[in-house]
């Protein structure tokens, strides 16, 4: 009866696992709220981020340009920006990058960046795979991953088959990197496959596991190779130094041109600083997050070192906008930005005048800090936090100031 069971149980469990592979949905996005809160909140500060368009067919180019700032508070678990690529995260080929800029500068090898500096960036793409896709810029850091911005939904119109990337090569020529070098390729695999393939079968045509390891057991090992192995194992080495060489000369005659892949890293400077970017300064006192409230408190000194009036508009972390109500200039950029409207709250003097410092009792409160998982921050071994604060000044410019600390959580 047991036996029956537990045979009828493992045949529930195969069904099920049957039917659950049969139904695979389209991914709604690629992972982005499955990074540590640590990674978004504390690394790179993404604003002004803007999309030429929403809608572009095969072929057709997308503009995405902005600003990043590196956070001065980076955690010291992962690698600094010393080696950084600016490059994009979509779900799949959706897009193929074709041009890419870092303050003026050609990104198309990596940067050596710093840390508390401002950085303007342009990313231009085209469209490849029908499809709504959500597309981000995005900054690779060695060892540290893909630290991914704001996203846009984009809808690709049009037909795969007619996507080329064409391009002209240094010597003149041009090809489309769609399509370049695929029959090549497909050769010289079916070429390699072939050993492989012997090579597998020759060892797997008699028993194995079991009879091997027995013989072992028995200390019959020398005969687990035959004279006929060796011989066969010679044969395949000397056979594939021949194809080695023969097809590295069969490049060399095909590409009599060759220049390796370059891994320099490029040298770039930062924005130089302005007061839009250095005269506010704030100093965090105390932060906690109220679990059952779903926010964040802070206390913090605000001085003001412009020469103009200003008022707290918006607090930014991990790409959520918190912005303050009583701001009726602020908008949503984007149909699919993450915007917490009316979400930051201020208690103490709204307005602070030139040299003046206030303190203020901040509440950044939305359901966005558990749907977007920001909220498991007080999990980790350095409980901390960090973003941007966004102040508009009388003169009507925009004035922002990096903001970090530890941050405790409250259960009541």
């Amino acid at each position: 009866m047991k036996n029956k069971i537990i045979s009828l149980l493992g045949g529930v469990a195969v069904m099920v696992t049957s039917l659950t592979a049969l139904y695979a949905p389209q991914a709604g996005a690629h992972g982005e709220r499955s990074q540590e809160p640590f990674l978004r909140m504390r690394t790179v500060h993404w604003y002004d981020t803007n999309f030429s368009t929403n809608r572009v067919a095969v072929n057709s180019e997308m503009t995405m340009t902005g600003k990043f700032l590196l956070a001065e508070a980076w955690p010291e678990v992962i690698m600094k920006p010393d080696v950084a690529f600016l490059h994009v995260a979509e779900p799949g080929p959706a897009v193929a990058k074709v041009e890419s800029w870092l303050n003026g500068v050609p990104a198309a090898k990596s940067f050596k960046l710093e840390l508390g500096k401002t950085y303007e960036y342009k990313i231009i793409v085209r469209g490849r795979k029908p499809g709504e896709a959500h597309i981000h810029p995005m900054l690779n850091v060695q060892s540290a991953g893909g630290l991914v911005g704001p996203g846009q939904w984009t809808l690709i119109e049009g037909n795969y088959e007619d996507f080329t990337y064409p391009v002209t090569t240094l010597t003149g020529e041009t090809i489309d990197l769609n399509t370049y070098g695929f029959a090549n390729v497909v050769k010289w695999h079916i070429i390699w496959a072939i050993p492989a393939l012997f090579w597998l079968l020759w060892w797997i045509r008699r028993p194995v596991f079991i009879p091997r390891f027995l013989m072992v057991q028995n200390g019959e090992e020398d005969a687990l190779i035959t004279g006929t192995d060796k011989k066969v194992a010679i044969a395949m080495f000397i056979g594939t130094m021949v194809l080695v060489t023969m097809s590295s000369n069969s490049a060399k005659e095909a590409y009599p041109i060759q220049i390796p892949l370059q891994s320099a890293i490029i040298p770039v400077e930062a924005l130089p600083v302005t007061p839009q970017n250095s005269a506010v300064k704030a100093k965090i006192l105390k932060a906690n997050y109220r679990i059952p409230g779903r926010s964040m408190t802070m206390t913090l000194d605000v001085t003001n070192g412009s020469a103009t009036p200003i008022k707290l508009a918006e607090f930014n972390s991990a790409n959520v906008r918190f912005t303050n109500s009583l701001i009726p200039t602020l908008a949503k950029t984007d149909s699919a930005e993450l915007w917490a409207k009316g979400g930051l709250h201020v208690q103490g003097e709204p307005t602070i005048y030139p040299g003046e410092t206030a303190r203020l009792e901040i509440e950044a409160s939305d359901a966005l800090w558990e749907t977007e998982r920001l909220s498991s921050l007080i999990g980790d071994p350095d409980s901390a936090f960090g973003g941007v604060l966004y102040f508009h000044g009388a003169d009507g410019k925009t004035y922002m100031e990096e903001i970090s600390g530890p941050i405790i959580p409250t259960f009541q």
